[in-house]
């Protein structure tokens, strides 16, 4: 479960009624995440400029921490991505990051996510160096075919597609070897609307039928990483 915060919607869902519904569904397993829309009224981003989005995750895992609600996980509103994400988050707590874009680039929305990242990995210190070490946060990227970075065709995004669009972007998944560990992007207001809903359901049916196993991004990390920050949290490039 993902909560948005913007500038124009930056206390919103950190209030009634919000809270009570996000309390019952980390009751019943879910996880909660950080989704900062930090967009510019020209179309552009603010989640490149220094200190922004530091200040945002300052503040609001502090509310969150304050409201008792535990916020482990990330999602860059827009598929926006900065260098040093892997150790910012890392300074924060938060150990899950499912931001990625995979071969997606668009630079006037902050959008720059190698191909390598098409599976659940470790962040590296620096997204613009392959070789650099990594940090203690899981990346776990949208579903992604293998080619292509449209997102009405090659990713598992559910209000973009159609089922037998999520169904091709899926058979490029299974094709992968090694398997891959990905995230399925479904919207709040899509799970309200019956079209939307349905599809889910139909989509996840295939997909289980079809060789997936749906997991928490909790239950991903364990199976990938250490307990966070087992290792430490990296100081990486700014």
């Amino acid at each position: 479960i993902t909560l948005h915060t913007s500038p124009r919607h930056r206390d919103e869902f950190f209030a009634a009624p919000y809270v009570d519904l996000w309390r019952a569904f980390v009751a019943a397993g879910a996880d909660l995440a950080l989704h900062p829309h930090e967009d510019r009224a020209d179309g552009g981003s603010f989640f490149r400029d220094p200190g922004h989005l530091e200040r945002v995750l300052a503040d609001r895992l502090a509310h969150a921490a304050a409201l008792d609600l535990p916020v482990t996980a990330f999602r860059a509103g827009l598929f926006a991505s900065r260098r040093d994400l892997g150790p910012l988050l890392a300074r924060h707590g938060l150990a899950t990051d499912l931001s990625a874009l995979p071969g997606a680039a668009v630079p006037e929305k902050a959008i720059a996510w190698p191909e390598s990242l098409a599976t659940a990995q470790p962040l590296p210190a620096d997204l613009d160096v392959p070789a650099a070490p990594a940090t203690d946060v899981l990346e776990i990227p949208i579903g992604w075919r293998g080619a292509g970075s449209d997102l009405d065709a090659d990713y598992l995004f559910n209000e973009r597609m159609d089922l037998d669009g999520l169904i091709r972007v899926w058979d490029g998944i299974r094709a992968a070897r090694p398997p891959r560990c990905v995230n399925f992007l479904c919207h709040g207001f899509g799970l309200v609307e019956p079209r939307w809903r349905d599809q889910t359901r139909r989509f996840l049916d295939h997909a289980r039928a079809h060789g997936a196993t749906l997991v928490s991004p909790a239950t991903a990390r364990i199976r990938h990483l250490p307990p966070f920050p087992a290792r430490g949290p990296i100081r990486g490039a700014a």
